[in-house]
């Protein structure tokens, strides 16, 4: 399982407008400061917000908040806005059953525990 840079950067956000409350950055302010492209930042956002998870204000006084508070928000419910699914292979739908089938089944089910048991707030 290997989390792609869009992922690990909408988990940046997220922990940066949690540490930073003041209302509504810019986009531009947010991704120099977290140190990605504004390119990225915004191919980020447009999927955070159609999740609820950010939200957008346009005008003079515009800009990006969380959609929900930070406690809420738990590193699993990031991860399947950005990757949908979890999944560590294939062949754990085949394998039921059998020892590494069963394995590979409890340690997705401990990584999903895990991630469920995270959030944006416990990172900040």
């Amino acid at each position: 399982m290997q989390l792609r840079p869009i992922t690990g950067s909408a988990i940046r956000i997220l922990r940066h407008l949690h540490q930073h409350e003041e209302p509504h950055q810019s986009g531009v302010y947010i991704a120099k400061a977290i140190d990605i492209s504004y390119v990225l930042f915004m191919r980020t956002a447009e999927k955070l917000r159609k999740e609820g998870l950010l939200v957008t204000r346009r005008g003079r006084n515009g800009g990006f908040s969380l959609g929900k508070p930070a406690a809420e928000i738990s590193l699993y419910d990031v991860y399947l806005c950005m990757e949908k699914e979890l999944h560590l292979g294939d062949f754990l739908k085949n394998e039921t059953g059998h020892p590494i089938g069963d394995y590979m089944g409890s340690l997705q089910d401990g990584i999903v525990q895990n991630m469920l048991a995270t959030t944006i707030a416990d990172l900040a």
